[in-house]
């Protein structure tokens, strides 16, 4: 009995790994506002339709965190997607570590539940070139001219 169950487990463990895809995108040097073709390996045709999710966790504090997450496409009949303006639907966060995941659409679940096919590591969106170079030109700046003495008011 205990050798059919062992034998059943690792079946099904292997068919799980074979429905996991894998992206091929390497999630290094992504910039705010750039699009990213996100690409993954293809899937069996009875999990389509796909939808790709995008998550956000940000540190808060040594125990803290908070999390965002949004689709950023639903419908998906295809191994591969243009990722706009990324990270739109979320917010830019500098220290904020982001994820990507294609899952089956299943409208009879929660999303939560639906089956994860790829899940990218974790990763950071850097500035985009326009921050950066409009941050080194505002530290070169001229300096302000001190405000005026403020004024005293008399109430009568």
């Amino acid at each position: 009995m205990d050798l059919r169950i062992t034998s059943i487990i690792f079946i099904l463990s292997q068919l799980w790994m074979l429905s996991k895809a894998d992206f091929q995108n390497d999630f290094q040097g992504i910039a705010r506002g750039s699009n990213i073709l996100l690409q993954w390996d293809p899937v069996n045709e009875t999990d389509y339709p796909l939808m790709v999710r995008t998550r956000l966790i940000n540190q808060t504090s040594e125990y803290g965190a908070d999390s965002i997450e949004a689709n950023i496409a639903i419908n998906l009949n295809s191994t591969s997607f243009l990722w706009k303006s990324v990270p739109y639907p979320l917010p830019h966060i500098e220290m904020a570590k982001y994820e990507v995941e294609v899952s089956v659409q299943d409208p009879g679940r929660p999303t939560a539940s639906n089956h994860v096919l790829a899940s990218s590591p974790y990763f950071t969106i850097a500035k985009s070139e326009e921050e950066d170079s409009s941050a080194d030109s505002s530290n070169a700046r001229l300096p302000l001219p001190r405000e005026k003495e403020p004024q005293q008011l008399t109430v009568q």
